[in-house]
């Protein structure tokens, strides 16, 4: 009867279906299905699962896929909310507890860029660094590249600070301010630039549901309290796993501003900065314009056509 099912489904269909089977919204179902009918006896769940005709057969099946499907949906409608927990926007109740991470990111930040300055500095002095200060200062350029460049900006976790370095940069470079910028900015952007950052976010998304049902899963503690083990462990992983994917993320966010702000200027029929000192100012006044509109003469528009 499944072999007949999964003929019957079309290609995609079946691809879905198969990653269902596969993903955490499944494996979540089936340890709660095992938990609850435990007292039960589990074979008498699976006469009944196979008991009747192939459709009756049929019908449990799709309705257990669906099941899963739809909480696989309902899941990754939190993604963006959870997210930004990860990142640390924490309810205010949580501040102090916020502040002391950052504070202790602060001191470490500022320890890692002693001793780059320390090691960058036998660098450029042409000394000949060993090959432990060699890996060491690679490792220390990583680390401080994902840094916030105000320490204002540095967040209490490490995923936080590394999509936040990414969203920061275009502002500390440019004067664009990305929560005003983005949206505008992502209208103008070439196709293959938006399928790659589109690919790459959804890449997080999908590690971000992953730890999602890692944490509903602790629900099951109540009647294994082993399982918090493997529910920890599958935290944590999730999370690991999200760090190189949000760097990617993170610097194709900078990327974008760094190859495609003059199509921001041109499509606002707005003059280029006319150095590299002056774009700071005219990325302020752009970020301006956009948030609330025109203020005074800072703006000049160029009018297509005329010279």
């Amino acid at each position: 009867m499944v072999k007949n099912f999964w003929e019957g489904a079309g290609g995609d269909l079946s691809k879905k279906w198969a990653e269902l089977l596969f993903g955490p919204a499944f494996l979540f179902w089936l340890v709660t299905i095992l938990l609850v009918t435990r007292p039960i006896g589990w074979d008498k769940v699976w006469d009944w699962l196979t008991a009747g005709d192939g459709f009756q057969q049929a019908a449990r099946l799709v309705a257990g896929l669906l099941l899963v499907s739809f909480s696989e949906y309902l899941v990754s409608r939190a993604d963006f909310v959870v997210l930004r927990g990860l990142e640390g926007y924490w309810p205010s109740f949580l501040d102090t507890i916020a502040q002391w991470m950052i504070d202790f990111r602060k001191k470490r930040n500022d320890r890692l860029e002693s001793e780059w300055q320390l090691l960058r500095g036998k660098k450029r002095r042409k000394e000949t660094l060993t090959r432990p200060e060699r890996r060491k200062l690679a490792t220390l350029e990583m680390k401080l590249h994902y840094v916030p460049p105000a320490e204002s900006q540095i967040m209490p976790t490490t995923l936080g600070n590394i999509i936040r370095t990414g969203e920061a940069m275009s502002e500390a470079k440019y004067g664009l301010d990305p929560m005003v910028c983005w949206a505008r900015l992502w209208l103008v952007l070439p196709d293959a630039a938006r399928t790659e950052i589109s690919g790459v976010r959804s890449a997080l998304n999908r590690l971000v549901s992953w730890w999602s049902w890692g944490l509903l899963s602790l629900v099951w503690v109540y009647w294994l309290p082993w399982l918090a083990v493997i529910s920890g462990v599958w935290l944590w992983l999730a999370y690991r796993l999200m760090l190189p994917v949000a760097r990617n993320y993170a610097d194709l966010i900078e990327a974008a501003f760094d190859l495609f702000r003059w199509e921001l200027y041109t499509h606002l029929h707005l003059p280029l900065p006319a150095t590299s000192a002056d774009e700071a100012q005219s990325g302020k006044d752009v970020t301006e314009l956009l948030w609330r509109g025109p203020v005074g003469d800072s703006i000049t528009y160029v009018h297509p056509g005329k010279s």
